[in-house]
């Protein structure tokens, strides 16, 4: 009697540490699927983030351009006009055309890069300033509209693009900013600051800032059109 007492016992040990095995197993499972989740978001937000900055497709282009290997520069270069496309949808309609036309600009110069027609790498980063103007005039035309309509966190936002547009159009085409210009540009994202910040009273301010960046805009445009 004892000994079966004793078996007994020994069976319910065996089947406890039996389900506790499973039950670590499934956890584990689950623990793991969570950190693929988790690795699989942020592959996701990595590919959204590269689709949305063509910044970093531009200097590719360039480095390889300028290291013969067309091939690489001409993939970067279509990388870039897929992420004009994609920002697209975020822009004032009035400048999709514009921008459409940059994005397949941008795929015949792949194709020139590709087949070896492309003597200077002057030639990409004439490109790659026009399409970064273009970015910069659309993104004013943004913030003077969410200003007017009263959306201040969306014109700041908006206002900010636009200076990171217009100063990377300017170093793109090899243009150094002098005094006023870059004054314009600092001004431009202090108002940024102060309307995210809720700072009263600087309506005339804010129009004013608006019309001086969108001009900057516009100049930069005639001297890389030429």
């Amino acid at each position: 009697m004892k000994r079966y007492f004793v078996l007994i016992l020994a069976l319910v040990f065996i089947s406890t540490l039996f389900i506790g095995c499973q039950g670590n197993g499934k956890k584990a499972e689950v623990k793991s699927g969570t950190a693929k989740s988790e690795t699989e978001t942020a592959m996701a937000g990595s590919k959204t983030e590269t689709k949305e900055e063509p910044e970093q497709s531009f200097m590719e282009a360039e480095k390889n351009f300028v290291e013969n290997n067309m091939e690489k520069s001409a993939e970067a270069i279509r990388n870039a006009a897929e992420s004009l496309r994609f920002k697209m949808t975020e822009v004032s309609e009035e400048y999709t055309d514009d921008l459409s036309n940059t994005a397949d600009e941008l795929d015949n110069l792949a194709d020139k890069v590709q087949e070896g027609t492309v003597e200077s790498v002057d030639d990409l980063k004439s490109t790659f300033s026009r399409y970064y103007q273009k970015m910069a005039k659309s993104r004013q035309t943004e913030a003077a509209d969410d200003w007017a309509q009263n959306r201040k966190q969306d014109a700041a936002r908006a206002l900010d693009k636009a200076a990171d547009n217009f100063e990377k159009a300017a170093k793109w085409a090899d243009e150094k900013m002098e005094e006023g210009t870059k004054k314009t540009v600092e001004t431009s994202r202090d108002m940024a600051k102060k309307i995210k910040e809720g700072t009263q009273e600087i309506g005339e301010e804010v129009g004013e800032g608006l019309q001086a960046l969108g001009k900057e805009i516009d100049d930069l445009g005639e001297r890389i059109s030429q």
